[in-house]
């Protein structure tokens, strides 16, 4: 549990991939943990580098939006004009894969989301689920949390589709936020 956390909240720890094997003893305590990483890790300086100049620029860019709800639009809309949907990628799990790459998959995008929209001081939650293990976001804006899923928009035929969206108690998507676009 504590590895996932640390995996699901700290998008800036990219190269690790999120993996990880484990061992209990009798008493059944866990005597060893052995993470699995990335590419990066071999030279973690230079792939830092290339990551924070990126995200850095990115974040200066959206700084001049008026408002989180405009600065979460121009993050959402640079990484979606700027990443392509590619599962054979280099660390396409990873943030690095979609802001420096350009090339990932819906972890890269959406921990890529993530740790923009963290920097920027609003709150983004890294989400996984059962449609074949998908990976989207949670945004909280001024008046509530939104779902948030790069991926699929990227990949849909009409623009914010899946951009601060809410659901129902029945799992039906609503039109109930203020920042919306086309909800279906």
């Amino acid at each position: 549990n504590v590895v996932s956390a640390v995996y699901h909240d700290h998008p800036e720890l990219f190269w690790f991939d999120g993996g990880f094997a484990y061992q209990f003893n009798e008493e059944e305590i866990c005597v060893q943990l052995t993470l699995h990483f990335n590419e990066a890790a071999e030279n973690i300086e230079e792939y830092r580098e290339d990551f924070e100049e990126k995200a850095k620029s990115l974040i200066q860019k959206a700084k001049t939006k008026p408002s989180d709800y405009g600065m979460e639009k121009y993050v959402y809309n640079y990484i979606i004009g700027h990443t392509q949907y590619d599962t054979s990628a280099s660390m396409h799990q990873s943030p690095y894969s979609a802001l420096v790459l350009g090339r990932s998959v819906c972890a890269g995008y959406a921990r890529a989301f993530q740790y923009i929209m963290i920097e920027l001081g609003i709150p983004t939650y890294y989400c996984t689920g059962e449609a074949e293990g998908h990976a989207w976001n949670i945004v909280k804006l001024e008046d509530g949390y939104y779902n948030v899923d790069l991926t699929w928009d990227d990949e849909a035929t009409s623009s914010y589709m899946y951009f601060n969206f809410v659901s129902s108690s029945t799992g039906a998507r609503t039109t109930a936020c203020p920042y919306c676009y086309s909800i279906v």
